[in-house]
């Protein structure tokens, strides 16, 4: 059992993670990439496609969002923690894609 100070400790935290995440979900990165790619695709079709994309995803996250409890208990401690760094693994290998291919397009000569 937890004590009342661990019970505190570990409401603070999640309440401050909340709020960091949040921005997250819905933020300049989300909306610059939805001008790039409604830029990128002219035809009415594609940013017909890309709207559904955007509603499809909104209700996918708030379906994780709203089960948020119910996986917590399903995975518990130590499968919040391990699929924790499994999604940063997977969110720095994106920015990693982001900064090469950044490179290669400001210095074409510089990765071969």
């Amino acid at each position: 059992m937890k004590t009342l100070e661990e019970r505190a400790e570990a409401e603070v935290d999640l309440h401050a993670i909340t709020q960091l995440a949040f921005p997250l979900l819905v933020g300049p990165a989300e909306m610059s990439i939805v001008i790039t790619l409604s830029s990128d695709l002219p035809h009415s079709t594609n940013k017909a496609l890309l709207v559904a994309a955007g509603l499809l995803t909104t209700a996918l996250m708030t379906v994780t969002l709203w089960l948020g409890r119910p996986i917590n208990r399903l995975l518990g401690t130590t499968g919040i923690n391990v699929a924790t760094r499994l999604m940063a693994l997977i969110v720095a290998s994106v920015i990693i894609n982001f900064i090469v291919t950044g490179l290669k397009n400001q210095f074409p000569g510089l990765l071969r």
